[in-house]
């Protein structure tokens, strides 16, 4: 009969003071922005402007999937922008108009 190691890897992990659902979504953030060709280096904190929604889209083109949306003053986390475009971090994963972007920090 096969060990359950869930709950002593559970157990484990709480006592690190690991939160388990944080990582969780770390990494299927990075799994996604991987997928979706988004770079992670230096995301700033950002804030949706310029619109009452912004559409997040699977690549950095107007032509993208759009794969969800951001209200204004939605607080956002983005990389450097790549022409027109700004890569988002966090959930969703995709891309964003830089237009409708405010840097905040």
């Amino acid at each position: 009969m096969m060990r359950n190691y869930y709950d002593e890897i559970r157990a484990a992990l709480d006592a690190a003071g690991i939160d388990v659902a944080a990582a969780v979504l770390d990494r299927v953030a990075a799994v996604a922005a991987g997928e979706l060709q988004v770079a992670s280096t230096n995301p700033v904190q950002g804030m949706i402007a310029g619109a009452d929604w912004a559409n997040i889209k699977t690549g950095p083109s107007s032509s993208a999937e759009t794969i969800g949306s951001l209200a204004r003053g939605a607080g956002v986390l983005v990389g450097q922008a790549e022409g027109l475009w700004r890569p988002l971090y966090g959930m969703p994963v995709g891309w964003i108009s830089a237009n409708l972007v405010r840097v905040t920090g």
